[in-house]
């Protein structure tokens, strides 16, 4: 399921970048992948703070279209960090973040209330333990990295 979410955003961030923004065409697949970044973060502190009720609700009402939701608001404005990073001023970056969060957004939202066979794999509790697996790997890995030293480029 992470891997069609991530396919999902991909494809929608690359089109919503190059028709609603004013990030450069060349740049759209990079700020697509800032964007994946940024939700799956967004995801991953708000699971690891211990609240997934925030996450549940979202998935299951809907509400990511309402850009005052905290979530949302918190992927907006990492994705402007993200985008910042890669020398994307951050009045372009803000505009753009506005412009395509909350649509993207509810198109994967849209898949966890969809009542459609080919969505019916999307479910919040997969997805919160998917991105807690994949939090905790990503934390071991960190983890041998610093105890191993040198040795850590093995693993990444």
């Amino acid at each position: 399921m992470l891997d069609q979410i991530t396919n999902l955003i991909k494809d929608q961030a690359v089109k919503a970048f190059t028709e609603q923004t004013d990030i450069p065409n060349d740049q759209a697949e990079n700020a697509a992948k800032a964007t994946g970044i940024s939700i799956f973060d967004t995801l991953k502190d708000q699971i690891l703070s211990g609240d997934t009720s925030a996450i549940t609700s979202l998935l299951s009402s809907g509400g990511s279209n309402n850009a005052s939701n905290s979530i949302v608001q918190s992927v907006i404005g990492k994705l402007v960090g993200n985008l910042g990073n890669m020398g994307i001023g951050s009045d372009t970056a803000q505009s753009a973040a506005n412009n395509v969060i909350p649509g993207l957004l509810q198109s994967v939202v849209g898949k966890f209330t969809s009542s459609a066979p080919a969505d019916a794999s999307f479910d919040a509790n997969s997805l919160i333990q998917g991105i807690m697996q994949d939090a905790g790997k990503n934390m071991i890995q960190d983890a041998l990295k610093d105890k191993l030293g040198g040795f850590g480029k093995l693993f990444g």
